[in-house]
């Protein structure tokens, strides 16, 4: 058997010049300072039983050549091969002698049969390992993708296929990762551990979920240690680890909490933003920065405040090199990156009017907070119109629904009888987002239009005749002057009211798809954080909203239970005035 690896772990390159590799990854140092491409360390084996190889043939005919004994699904993961240089071709070698009253062998120990005679050597085989390692972990994610990726009439000729099927280029990143050469073991420990949970689940095998506890608690200490050094803590590979064990979280909740989630969430964004823009313009990184962007925007929402996200450097440089590439998905996120500013301008001024302080900066601050209001809707109007320009025929459309729920009555009927049907995820995900998004400014809307009628109310307190007017003269009265302001003189609300039962519903419509789509444990899982913000913003909203709101609680108790503890962390997190709590 020939291309037996030897004992130098240095790069091709640094063999190749017989000087010392320093192993860094994922080029050496020696290369990178002498500007010499690094071959990298991978080592591609060729092995070839030749006629002077003899495997272990015990009970095979004396016609019959040497196999390759491969283990079976309870294996242990390793290619066995039994092979000795025999002395004599013509003649098999004698077994080794056994104590007949112990039935044990005469070599009692491995020290003893390395210290005996030459002809023990020649009647023992030898039994390297062949690790065959990378081959059950390709056969795990392929399985993950089999059972949560996609489940169209059309099979995908590839695992790869399935992936972008179902997400698009958000899920870019798992095929990126399995097209990997060498993966660190900190991605590797991880990412097995989030499929292993999650075919654990869906097999009902306990012992797959145990053995990914383990797998999770591995990943995290090896992605630790490389994150910790200097040399390996800019690898994309640790980015990609974050989002597998962030992964991990949202599916298998090991603390009943979302603090795992969350530790692993900042601990990603922390990285990427000492990574820079620029290096997330291609590869790997890319693909798992636009999957963080995801979560980070809905994180800003939640907390009411914005990252570093929001910077231009970051809604460009990573695109850079090919700004057309930037999908609508994209351009819609640069417009929900806008409206943690938008809420925390608004809260500023609610603080403002409570504590009755310089009542004319509050003014100021309400108007400003509604121009804003209609420039993002101006955006988001030209989103909307570009995006029906290249969706593929109409982006959705109305069917009965055919879920039932604990609140259906003959008097009352279903809580939304008509629900919305998508192309497929990538046009239903762009239309949940949009909606998302209209409905935070509506609803934004709103709730400053009634803070500015607190202010008008306010002013009436005091005495509008103790004021000073700043209007320019007679008949031209100012919208800004403190004396004369009044909430008509803004411009009409009008159908913007009705957000409750508009944007709101229409996130509650698409509630079916993304439970019954062939994404199957992904699809729930996007959805989630749409209904968590509409549960949020009913609190605010005029009207009755109970019967929605115990309508969306029991579809988050049926993602829960159906989807395996799928988001749950996500699903233990109440947004109430931008600030999350844990549901009892």
């Amino acid at each position: 058997m020939v291309g037996v690896p030897g004992r130098s772990k240095a790069c091709h390159t640094c063999r190749q010049r017989k000087i010392k590799c320093d192993g860094d990854l994922p080029s050496c140092r020696n290369c990178v300072k002498s500007r010499r491409v690094c071959n990298g360390y991978q080592r591609q084996h060729a092995f070839i039983l030749s006629k002077d190889m003899v495997g272990d043939d015990s009970g095979l005919p004396p016609d019959q050549p040497p196999q390759l004994l491969l283990p079976d699904e309870s294996d242990s993961g390793k290619v066995m091969v039994s092979r000795w240089r025999a002395a004599d071709q013509s003649s098999k070698p004698p077994a080794p002698s056994s104590d007949t009253r112990s039935g044990t062998s005469s070599v009692s120990s491995p020290r003893a049969a390395r210290t005996g005679s030459k002809t023990l050597a020649q009647t023992r085989p030898l039994l390297p390992e062949i690790s065959v390692h990378n081959i059950f972990r390709d056969r795990i994610f392929a399985l993950f993708a089999e059972h949560n990726l996609s489940t169209t009439d059309v099979a995908p000729v590839s695992t790869s296929d399935a992936v972008l099927q179902s997400f698009g280029e958000r899920g870019d990143w798992m095929v990126r990762i399995m097209s990997l050469a060498e993966l660190t073991p900190g991605l590797e420990d991880s990412l097995l551990a989030a499929c292993t949970a999650r075919l654990g689940r869906q097999t009902n095998r306990p012992a797959l979920v145990r053995e990914s506890r383990q797998l999770y608690a591995k990943g995290l200490a090896a992605m630790r240690r490389d994150v910790n050094r200097k040399s390996t803590r800019a690898n994309e590979q640790n980015l990609a680890a974050c989002l597998a064990l962030m992964l991990y979280e949202v599916s298998e909740c090991p603390g009943d909490s979302p603090d795992g989630y969350l530790v692993h969430y900042q601990g990603a964004m922390e990285l990427m933003r000492i990574r820079g823009p620029v290096a997330h313009q291609s590869g790997l990184a890319h693909s798992v920065f636009q999957l963080l962007r995801l979560h980070g925007v809905f994180q800003n929402i939640i907390w009411c405040r914005t990252s570093f996200l929001a910077q231009s450097d970051w809604r460009d440089l990573p695109w850079a090199p090919r700004l057309e590439s930037k999908a609508p998905f994209d351009f819609l996120l640069d417009i929900l990156l806008d409206l943690p500013d938008l809420s925390g301008r608004r809260r500023a001024l609610e603080k403002r009017l409570e504590a009755k302080e310089d009542l004319r900066r509050a003014l100021l601050d309400g108007l400003e907070c509604v121009a804003e209001g209609w420039r993002i809707e101006a955006v988001l109007t030209a989103w909307y119109d570009g995006f029906k320009a290249v969706a593929p025929g109409a982006p959705y459309h109305p069917e009965l629904s055919q879920m039932d729920s604990v609140l259906d009555s003959s008097k009352t009927g279903k809580v939304f009888p008509v629900i919305f049907r998508f192309p497929n995820f990538v046009v239903g995900q762009n239309m949940l987002y949009y909606w998302i998004a209209l409905m935070s400014v509506q609803a934004h809307w709103c709730l400053t239009y009634a803070t500015l009628a607190r202010l008008s109310e306010t002013l009436d307190a005091v005495g509008r005749s103790n004021l000073v007017c700043i209007c320019a003269g007679e008949g031209e009265e100012a919208v800004t002057c403190l004396r004369h302001f009044a909430v008509d003189r803004l411009p009409p609300l009008g159908h913007r009211q009705e957000w409750p039962t508009g944007a709101a519903y229409h996130i509650c419509q698409s509630v079916e798809y993304f439970l019954l789509h062939h994404a199957r444990a992904f699809g729930p899982a996007s959805m989630i954080p749409g209904l968590l913000l509409v549960k949020a913003y009913w609190i605010f909203a005029p009207g009755d909203m109970s019967r929605e709101t115990t309508w969306v609680n029991e579809t988050l108790c049926r993602v829960r239970v159906s989807g395996g503890n799928i988001a749950g962390p996500l699903m233990r997190m109440r947004i109430y005035e931008g600030v999350p709590t844990i549901v009892d």
